[in-house]
């Protein structure tokens, strides 16, 4: 039988040594006890990091981090309109369909006018109302996203 169970966890010996010796250096040293090097470096570290003065944000960090904010607005407004690559691409896609009329314009019309056939025996009231269900949870969400708080 093993009775042998591996830590989950291969540094959580350390991890418990260090705060160990965390908890060490905050209490103050005791006279009388033998001196350890490791507890006197982490106490003469903790000692400098408690000390150390804070630094002060310059006057202006609030002002500089608004006009940061709104710069990244403004730059993802610009984004969002697009450029001249945007309209290319929405533009492409137009002059594809427009070139394919053209080319097959009879033969298209042709397969228009016999897949039509088959739109014929479709159960129209069933696909309407699904439409309008599916049209109407969409309007739902949307005022429902209104009426929550933003996450900003």
């Amino acid at each position: 039988m093993n009775t042998h169970r591996p830590d989950p966890d291969p540094n959580a010996s350390d991890v418990a040594q260090d705060a160990r010796r965390q908890a060490e250096a905050e209490r103050p040293a005791t006279a009388g006890g033998a001196p350890d090097p490791r507890t006197d470096r982490y106490r003469a570290v903790y000692h400098a990091i408690r000390s150390a003065p804070m630094p002060e944000p310059p006057a202006s960090f609030a002002l500089q981090m608004e006009r940061l904010a709104l710069a990244a607005d403004a730059s993802s407004d610009t984004r969002a309109r697009g450029g001249n690559d945007t309209w290319l691409l929405g533009l492409l896609p137009g002059v594809a369909v427009l070139a394919l009329v053209g080319w097959g314009g009879a033969e298209v019309i042709e397969g228009l006018r016999t897949s039509a056939a088959h739109w014929r025996g479709l159960p129209w009231p069933m696909l309407l109302a699904t439409g309008a269900g599916l049209a109407g949870a969409w309007a739902l969400d949307r005022w429902l996203a209104k009426q929550r708080p933003s996450p900003r």
